[in-house]
């Protein structure tokens, strides 16, 4: 019945687009209990196996979207920690009958994603997967050297500099950096999180569509930094 319900809203998008936003869709799409999305790539846990005492590989089961969205040898994974959507960069390559993603998670010091991948996650589960960006940041902002998945970001009202993480929204990442940026829905939908773009590249975590235009509004709960920034925060 599932499958069935998920062939058909693929099949009917073109329609639904215009009675239902994608961020709609994606919600109940996971009640129930679908990995479909418009855009995203979810995907189900099929496997967990016990490597090392802490470290773990996930066979994972994605959505439609992975071939678009998922590329090279690493790939962010989402998860919920503490109320909040939180990702982090793993290493992953296809299992040997090529059905499924696997995923290496080690556990890293005072990081609650792969503490919660490795203590908490089940065969049925589901995950959001996401680009794990490997651009070179352009000399911009600062000539500080960075590393390859990170970026810098400038906010000019704050006269703040902070390294963000490229595969987390821009507004989780300045969460973890100690910036308390104003936000209401945490999806994209209420618009209270929006700022102005002054220079530098963003993507969105939903349509996937990248943007550099100045003067633009972002939504920094479903736009992560794809290049340094400075932004009227």
């Amino acid at each position: 019945m599932k499958s069935a319900i998920a062939a058909l809203s693929v099949r009917s998008q073109s329609l639904l687009q215009h009675v239902i936003s994608a961020e709609q869709y994606d919600f109940w799409m996971r009640q129930m209990g679908l990995i479909e999305a418009w855009s995203r790539c979810f995907a189900r846990v099929v496997a967990v196996a016990q490597t090392t005492p802490d470290g773990v590989v996930l066979s994972l089961k994605p959505n439609r979207h992975q071939r678009r969205l998922i590329a090279g040898p690493r790939c962010a994974v989402s998860v919920e920690v503490a109320g909040r959507n939180i990702a982090r960069s793993f290493v992953w390559s296809n299992s040997e009958d090529g059905r499924y993603m696997q995923v290496s998670i080690s556990r890293q010091a005072a990081d609650p994603v792969s503490r919660q991948l490795l203590e908490d996650t089940a065969v049925g589960d589901i995950v959001e997967l996401l680009p794990a960006s490997g651009d070179s940041p352009p000399p911009t902002l600062d000539a500080r050297s960075v590393a390859p998945d990170t970026a810098l970001v400038y906010l000019r009202r704050s006269e703040k500099t902070v390294s963000v993480t490229r595969g987390t929204s821009l507004l989780e990442a300045l969460e973890l950096a100690g910036v308390k940026p104003t936000y209401g829905c945490r999806r994209g939908i209420c618009n209270r999180c929006s700022c102005t773009r002054i220079q530098g590249q963003t993507t969105d975590m939903v349509s996937g569509e990248s943007s550099d235009e100045p003067g633009h509004p972002v939504r920094i709960c479903i736009n992560r930094a794809s290049s340094d920034l400075e932004l009227d925060l």
